[in-house]
Formats: C-alpha cells, structure tokens, sequence
C-alpha cells in the first residue's frame, strides 16, 4: 500500500532539539517533524518553510511525518532517483551467489565457444588463442 505525498508549511521549529510541527495544506491538525526525516536538506529547516511529507502512525498512536524534504533546499540527486539508479544497476547486472557461477560464466564457457567454433570450422587458431589471451590477462592483473 502505498501512501500519499503531502504538502504543508513549517509552522514551529526547535532548532536546539530538532524538531517542529508542520501546518498541513488541507488545514487538518500539525503534524510532528523530526530532523532525522529530513531527506537530503542542503540546510536546517527554517519556520515557514514548504515541507512535502509523508506520513507514519508512531506506537503511541500519534501521526508524524517521514520521509520529508524542504522545498528548493534538496541535494541534486535526490534518494528516489538514487534508488531507481541502484535498481536499474541492479537489474541490468545480476549478481551471482557461489564464486563458482561466476568462474563457468567467465571462463569455462569461453573456453567450449572457442572448442565449438574449432570443430565447425576447422581452425585452431581459437583454441591457441584462448589460452594465451587467459595468460596475458592473468599476468597483466597480477
């Protein structure tokens, strides 16, 4: 389930305690601020500030805001690209779990490309290659 960005203007602020209270657009009740909800502030938050919010239900019952950011005093990237960047990244190379995955992606299934392709064509020139190529680029880590 997802829950709905809000908007609404600072209307108290503790700067030694870190916290305030937001006045909420609709005209419904303040809603609890803390500094820790703060996403990306390139500054503290100052009274009447425009706040978009979203919002979460404390043990006590009491709602407050989290998730929040300051109108025109936000970081270039902001977290929700970063995550859609780190979901991306994560899509387009998949990470493999045993080490032994990775050594058949990486080097045995080369090694049966080059073989295949020497018995269709007849060339061995693959099969000097390959070993070779694998030499040169050990060495050249190491």
């Amino acid at each position: 389930m997802k829950s709905n960005l809000y908007k609404g203007k600072l209307k108290k602020w503790n700067d030694e305690r870190g916290f305030g209270f937001i006045q909420p657009l609709d005209g419904s009740s303040d809603i609890f601020l803390h500094i820790s909800e703060l996403n990306d502030a390139t500054r503290r938050p100052q009274v009447n500030d425009t706040i978009y919010y979203y919002t979460a239900t404390d043990r006590d019952g009491k709602i407050r805001a989290c998730n929040a950011f300051i109108l025109g005093a936000r970081k270039k990237s902001s977290s929700a690209s970063n995550s859609s960047r780190n979901l991306a990244k994560s899509q387009a190379f998949p990470v493999y779990p045993l080490p032994i995955l990775k050594l058949l992606l990486l080097s045995i299934f080369p090694l049966i490309g080059s073989v295949h392709f020497a018995i269709k064509t007849g060339n061995i020139l693959p099969l000097i290659l390959y070993p070779l190529m694998s030499l040169l680029t050990f060495f050249s880590i190491c």
